[in-house]
């Protein structure tokens, strides 16, 4: 029986990824657009640091355990699990040459403390406390340790002035740019999302989002671009359009129910109706500070009514009143993902879709959509980040929470764009090898 020594990729890296791969620098810092390559070539990166480096210790890092597992754990279980294990028990990958990589998480930044590692690897910066990158820093403490990290551009905020800011060198497509007073060991490499020629059917998935997300979101999330927000959150709502009379609504129609909880804040839910041809129809609401749960649950129940298809959903965060509904009260309450992108690219979705109507008695609603602002927090007047002001958060949160359910993408007007999936990649694979091709041996080797 032959046992596997030896790291395959079935890789082929576009121009940004190889430049990537062919840096020298202590630190190295991918910035690129959604969809870019970035986590693989970060999964790389660790595979060939365990494979030539034998004994070596390192570092994965990812903001927490969930992020970790739908984004970097797929490609570094194809590359690692052929030569080495996966232990469960210290949650760390063991190769067969003594080399170890160990999970931490950024979302417990005492937690990442300990011995020095001959490399680190980050996945998604802008999601980290800054705090974190300080501490995994301190651990990259030998003359050969390496860091590598990886992330979207999230506006102005600690990832731009911390690395993007004193980098000694930014490389992208046109070339690189010097900073003579910037940290040498530090480069930063920037693509847009179309610049991965790798990737297949890119470009339709592209021109939808540059359709129905606001130009700021768009040119940050898919053109690597540094963005900074101002004004309304949901300039697309148009009174005129968004604002009318439900129709009567038959109970066969499916109910969304989004519920924002607050202690010292209001505890705001928001109701919606979806026709048969998508049209979703917010017939009713309710924001209102200090009230037991007991009211909630009534309020709830009147917002229900003689619907047959319901689907409450709260953020993940609120589980002890989720528990309490559902045991008391009998009102099971799903948690939804507390990601605000989320939340913010499907409303301006729907709403240049022209797909959400809000009864006119919802008043509170409608002046939360003409209200709901990003902070003024520079000297220009723009956000540094991408978190909207407190004020009116707790309706939009709500209605966002709603309007993610798998209901609402489900009836979306024509065809889905074809997702790039791991499983589609593992299937090609499985056609490269029937075909005899096979994997592809590495040609890349780290250049320390």
């Amino acid at each position: 029986m032959t046992t596997a020594t030896a790291i395959h990729l079935g890789y082929e890296p576009h121009v940004m990824q190889e430049k990537f791969h062919a840096s020298e620098a202590k630190v190295r810092i991918c910035v690129a657009g959604t969809r870019g390559g970035k986590t693989r070539a970060l999964a790389v990166e660790c595979a060939l640091a365990m494979q030539f480096r034998p004994g070596s210790v390192g570092l994965i890092c990812s903001p927490d355990f969930p992020m970790f597992r739908r984004n970097l754990k797929a490609y570094l279980d194809e590359l690692i699990l052929p030569v080495g294990t996966f232990s469960v028990r210290d949650y760390c990958y063991k190769h067969r040459n003594g080399s170890v990589a160990w999970i931490v998480y950024a979302e417990a930044p005492d937690k990442m403390r300990g011995v020095g590692a001959d490399w680190v690897a980050g996945d998604e910066l802008r999601m980290w406390p800054r705090e974190a990158w300080q501490i995994v820093t301190i651990r990259a403490d030998k003359p050969w340790s390496r860091m590598w990290g990886v992330t979207t551009p999230n506006g102005k905020d600690w990832v731009y002035d911390d690395l993007m800011s004193t980098a000694g060198k930014a490389v992208t497509l046109d070339g690189t740019r010097t900073n003579p007073d910037g940290d040498a060991d530090m480069e930063i490499f920037s693509w847009k999302t179309l610049d991965n020629t790798k990737a297949p059917d890119l470009r339709p998935v592209v021109e939808r989002a540059k359709r129905i997300l606001p130009p700021q979101f768009f040119e940050q999330e898919y053109n690597c671009s540094i963005e900074e927000f101002t004004g309304l959150v949901y300039p697309d709502f148009r009174p005129l359009e968004h604002v009318g009379s439900a129709p009567a609504l038959p109970a066969d129609w499916p109910r969304l129910i989004g519920m924002d909880f607050g202690a010292a804040d209001p505890t705001a839910i928001v109701a919606f109706a979806v026709d048969d041809k998508g049209a979703i129809y917010q017939y009713d609401e309710w924001c209102e500070a200090g009230q037991p749960l007991r009211t909630h649950a009534d309020i709830l129940k009147r917002m229900i009514g003689d619907a047959h298809d319901v689907t409450i959903r709260a953020g993940k965060d609120a589980k002890q009143e989720m528990i309490e509904l559902r045991d008391t009260h009998g009102i099971v309450v799903q948690g939804a993902d507390l990601d605000f992108i989320a939340r913010y690219s499907r409303v301006t979705e729907l709403l240049r879709d022209d797909r959400i109507r809000v009864d006119p008695n919802c008043e509170q609603t409608i002046r939360a959509y003409e209200r709901y602002r990003w902070p003024m927090k520079t000297t220009g007047g723009a956000s540094r980040d991408l978190k909207p002001m407190h004020a009116f958060s707790d309706l939009m949160d709500a209605s966002g929470y709603a309007l993610t359910a798998d209901i609402v993408a489900a009836k979306t007007a024509g065809p889905r764009p074809t997702r790039w999936s791991w499983g589609r990649i593992r299937a090609d694979i499985k056609k490269w090898r029937r075909g005899g091709d096979g994997w592809r041996v590495p040609t890349l080797q780290p250049n320390w």
